[in-house]
């Protein structure tokens, strides 16, 4: 057992009447991240268990020196004119 935010995204749209001028009709903003955190019991010794050292599709077949998978967080930003 185990839980986990695998993906998350927050987004905003900035009202356009912050934007006085023509050029630019409205903006929004991003923040998205992908393996946040994940919640072990604490008799999982080993390391996030949908991951897997094989090249097959076998999921947590792992060992204790396995690193968890790659946190990734992005920011992105759109523009509309």
């Amino acid at each position: 057992a185990f839980w986990k935010i695998r993906e998350m995204a927050l987004n905003y749209n900035f009202p356009d009447r912050l934007f006085g001028n023509k050029t630019i009709k409205g903006v929004s903003l991003t923040a998205s991240g992908r393996n946040l955190y994940v919640w072990l019991p604490k008799t999982n010794q080993w390391t996030d268990p949908e991951f897997s050292n094989t090249t097959g599709n076998a999921q947590g077949v792992n060992t204790i020196g396995n690193i968890p998978p790659t946190r990734t967080i992005g920011i992105s930003a759109t523009f509309k004119f």
